[in-house]
């Protein structure tokens, strides 16, 4: 039995997810409990969000038969504008939830990354890209175009369709940058 607790933001109640034997009982409220087999699980997308007050954020979200989502994240907000990690519990449950449904991922999607994220990359790059081809229309043989805060604009573009971009992966080799890291 392996269990991972947090509050999604300030105020809210704590979140617990229990793995169990027969599925993921989750319990949103204290008293209601509710039980997802690990037959109905259906797809499983991990995310690396970068830092959040501070601290590396990592969210595991898994899709269920009947449109239920639980999205489990890393951290626990503990007060205004503080976020502490529970990085070990988080790395443990995702690591055993991934041998848990094991015998079921042929109907499984396993993904990580986002294709929201990696969206936005390509719209800054469309749209850094025009305004540079606009920019010169417009100034012609006047000057110099140096780009402004389009290179910034393309290159954090670029940047987000490499690294946020949604990719397959096996459920036995869990992509080690979307867990966070082990202690050293």
């Amino acid at each position: 039995m392996i269990r991972h607790a947090f509050r999604r933001s300030l105020g809210a109640p704590v979140l617990t997810c229990t793995l169990m034997r027969q599925g993921i009982v989750v319990e949103r409220r204290p008293g209601v409990r509710e039980l997802i087999p690990y037959t109905q699980v259906r797809a499983i997308n991990l995310q690396s969000h970068g830092l959040q007050c501070g601290v590396p954020r990592y969210t595991c979200t898994i899709r269920a038969e009947h449109h239920r989502t639980l999205t489990l994240i890393n951290n626990d907000f503990v007060g205004l504008a503080r976020v502490e990690a529970r990085d070990d519990t988080y790395r443990r449950f995702v690591t055993a939830l991934h041998r848990l449904v094991e015998p079921h991922r042929a109907s499984i999607e396993f993904t990580h990354g986002s294709n929201f994220m990696s969206g936005l990359g390509w719209v800054l790059v469309v749209c850094a890209s025009v305004l540079l081809v606009v920019a010169l229309y417009l100034l012609g043989t006047k000057g110099v175009v140096t780009g402004g805060g389009l290179g910034p604009a393309f290159a954090y573009g670029a940047f987000c369709i490499n690294a946020y971009r949604r990719d397959a992966y096996s459920p036995e080799k869990v992509p080690a940058n979307m867990l966070p890291r082990r202690p050293v």
